[in-house]
């Protein structure tokens, strides 16, 4: 069971840290609302499954999850002719 909190953690961080990077660079208008409530429903999913241990377990991980966060980030950018954006964002996690 414990790896499969950790798999779910790492998930939701992921998509935390995709769709806060969509808010902060991509020009788009729209889907900003529902980014913020992917944010959200992924927070939650969060809280309802991190404990310490796990909170432990996924530290070291976070640059990963970022990496791969910020990858699908650009990559849904480019695809919708946001290259730019998609350029401007951070390499390292924040």
């Amino acid at each position: 069971m414990g790896q499969s909190e950790l798999n779910t953690v790492r998930s939701q961080t992921r998509r935390i840290i995709e769709h806060l990077l969509k808010l902060e660079y991509s020009p788009a208008a729209d889907p900003r609302l529902q980014w913020r409530r992917s944010v959200n429903e992924a927070r939650d999913e969060v809280a309802d499954h991190l404990t310490t241990a796990l909170r432990h377990d996924l530290e070291p991980d976070v640059a990963t999850q970022f990496d791969r966060g910020r990858r699908n980030a650009g990559l849904a950018m480019i695809e919708h002719g946001k290259r730019e954006a998609a350029k401007a964002l951070p390499r390292t996690c924040p």
